[in-house]
């Protein structure tokens, strides 16, 4: 079983690619012989595990200027050639590919249809057909939620038997890491991953803003891949939310495990989540937890945690301030 090397060059960190890593670790304990054919890497995850997993020769943490095209191209050929002589029985690929050419069985794992529903946001329109035609002539395709696959159906005209609905596990690891920073010291309320578009970040903002009896007793901490841009430090300005009040960090997972053990609540306020696996983390870590009342995230969550409407500031504060000071 190969899987391909789209995810590992596009994904320095991120849940496709720690999903296949942790796929292909479990899959081997069940007597498979799966391998990540990736020769250009981008991919912290790929770099942690047994050479005899993978086929990657360089792995770099920035794509140089002018080659990102190249290195793709090398990748594609690579891929090619090696099932070519190893011809294995199935291809997984990472993302959206189409291998019509290829005589291994194919799997696709949907992860969501983000850029389907906000389609103008993305200019999704004219990939459309050749996502079409993917899914079309794959053996088999995965979705990891309910939820995931009923989009899906909406959305494509597919064969409603050859999809298989397989939820991502629950993490295991509790191991953490201490981050030594005095801003860690006070409460805090933890935001986790790309705060932009549809993870509906500014809302959670402009309920830390309008609440006093919040912003005054808690500091608002975000985990993620980059750092406050200018527009949103414009953005705290405006809305009084002290740069002493609101901080970024940047991390491994053992250092967001610490983060999820201290955090006082981990709010996820996302307009959509094909599967919301940073819920599931943060139960791992018996982290307090409250969530958009949307798309997977009930599927997950269940009555597990509480939800407000993520459209709803006033509903974000009034149903944020009920848990953190009356446990309601």
């Amino acid at each position: 079983m190969f899987y391909d090397p789209q995810i590992f060059f596009l994904q320095r960190f991120g849940g496709i690619s720690k999903y296949f890593i942790n796929l292909l670790q479990n899959i081997e304990k069940n007597k498979f012989s799966p391998k990540i054919i990736a020769p250009i890497s981008n991919n912290f995850y790929l770099e942690s595990i047994s050479s005899k997993f993978k086929k990657n020769y360089i792995s770099i943490n920035k794509h140089p200027r002018f080659t990102r095209k190249i290195s793709e191209i090398i990748n594609e050929k690579y891929f090619r050639i090696y099932c070519n002589i190893k011809k294995p029985a199935i291809i997984h690929s990472t993302y959206y590919k189409d291998y019509k050419d290829y005589t291994s069985k194919v799997v696709i794992t949907v992860y969501d249809l983000i850029y389907e529903i906000f389609e103008e946001k993305y200019n999704f329109k004219n990939l459309r057909t050749f996502k079409q035609k993917t899914l079309e002539r794959a053996d088999h395709i995965i979705c990891i939620s309910n939820n995931t696959k009923n989009d899906l159906l909406k959305y494509y005209n597919l064969d409603d038997k050859k999809i298989s609905v397989i939820l991502l596990g629950k993490p295991e690891i509790k191991d953490y890491q201490v981050i030594d920073n005095e801003y860690l010291r006070d409460p805090f309320i933890l935001f986790v991953g790309d705060r932009f578009k549809y993870k509906n970040f500014i809302s959670l903002a402009k309920a830390f803003s309008s609440s006093k009896k919040i912003n005054s007793n808690f500091n608002l901490i975000c985990f993620g891949n980059i750092d406050f841009t200018n527009d949103e430090i414009n953005f705290f300005k405006k809305e009084n939310i002290s740069l002493e009040k609101i901080k970024f960090f940047s991390g491994n997972d053992y250092q967001l495990n610490y983060l999820y053990k201290k955090a006082s609540l981990y709010v996820c306020p996302s307009i959509y989540e094909g599967f919301g696996l940073t819920l599931l983390e943060a139960m791992n870590m018996n982290c307090p937890i409250i969530a958009s009342n949307t798309s997977s995230i009930k599927e997950i969550g269940s009555n597990i945690i509480k939800y407000f409407d993520p459209h709803s500031i006033d509903d974000i504060t009034f149903k944020i301030e009920n848990l953190i000071f009356y446990n309601v």
